[in-house]
């Protein structure tokens, strides 16, 4: 089988990155950035396929998550800045394509296995954030797909340096190859 990767950047998004005062603001999530623009820019030189994975909630909070319902947790929501993609990741190249999520993993509710079937994707690389949230839930589930997984941890990042630690360990004992961007470059 021939290997065809594609790189998943995980909620690059104005709420998370840009908003500070967002309720799910990462003040780690501008470190991992250039990083991201790198390997988006590597990508799209070799023509392969980029996922952008968004948050999107709705106006509608009965659509919301449990917990973001329970504490009112309002962020990406359908039409704001906060839901766009940052800046620095704009333009969209041509081999992007944007999935949208409501809840934790880019899997659940959403098209992405079929798109990844349709473009015979055989690995997958994750950047973005929280290496322990979203990440982690649709990393779980791309394992359960039988997808090979690669996770940079340059261009990933958590609520705490401990929880992305802990993250990472577990990634690299039990769903796949924990790398660094150069790795990346050099492989390609």
């Amino acid at each position: 089988m021939q290997i065809n990767p594609a790189l998943l950047i995980i909620d690059l998004q104005n709420d998370f990155i840009k908003n500070e005062n967002s309720p799910v603001f990462i003040p780690s999530g501008k470190n991992i950035v250039q990083s991201i623009i790198n390997i988006r820019e590597l990508f799209a030189l070799k023509k392969l396929f980029i996922f952008n994975i968004i948050t999107v909630h709705s106006t509608n909070k009965n659509e919301w998550g449990k917990k973001d319902i329970e504490l009112s947790r309002s962020y990406c929501i359908e039409t704001t800045k906060g839901a766009e993609i940052i800046d620095e990741l704009l333009p969209l190249k041509n081999n992007e394509i944007i999935i949208k999520k409501k809840f934790y993993s880019a899997f659940f509710e959403t098209d992405l296995l079929e798109k990844l079937k349709e473009y015979k994707i055989t690995d997958l690389y994750f950047t973005g954030l929280t290496t322990g949230c979203c990440v982690s839930s649709t990393a779980r589930d791309a394992y359960n797909y039988k997808f090979n997984l690669f996770f940079v941890k340059d261009a990933l990042t958590a609520t705490s340096l401990t929880a992305h630690e802990y993250e990472l360990a577990f990634f690299q004992k039990s769903l796949g190859a924990v790398i660094d961007s150069a790795e990346i470059i050099n492989y390609f």
